[in-house]
């Protein structure tokens, strides 16, 4: 007797519990799992942020995948950029003025996390 009183109450709990089959634990009745955190916006359009910095006392341009983003006046610190985030991220930044024979260009190929701050000298 006392077997079936134990077997009857384990039975009991796993189909309380959502242990048998088409049960639902989530508790508002639509079967679906409970509720996730939201997740931050970078993360879902996945970006990132970057601030370039001109040590030089000449202008340039900054392109993020050969995408314009701005130019740099000469020894300043941008604004934030937004810039994707993923594989082989290529940041470019080319001297606009102040050169003798030719402009001096900045290149760097990194990957990028989203919701991440990166910094970038030039040149």
């Amino acid at each position: 007797m006392k077997k079936l009183v134990i077997i009857t109450v384990v039975a009991a709990f796993f189909v309380s519990c959502g242990g048998g089959s088409g049960s639902s634990n989530s508790g508002n009745g639509s079967g679906s799992s409970p509720t996730q955190p939201s997740k931050p916006d970078c993360e879902i359009n996945r970006y990132a942020w970057l601030i370039v910095s001109n040590s030089s006392s000449n202008p340039y341009d900054v392109y993020i995948n050969n995408k314009y983003m701005g130019r740099m006046n000469g020894n300043s610190i941008s604004n934030s950029f937004e810039i994707p985030s993923g594989n082989n991220i290529y940041w470019y930044a080319k001297q606009v003025s102040g050169y003798l024979l030719y402009p001096t260009e900045c290149k760097k190929t990194t990957n990028v996390l989203s919701c991440s701050n990166y910094s970038w000298q030039i040149p």
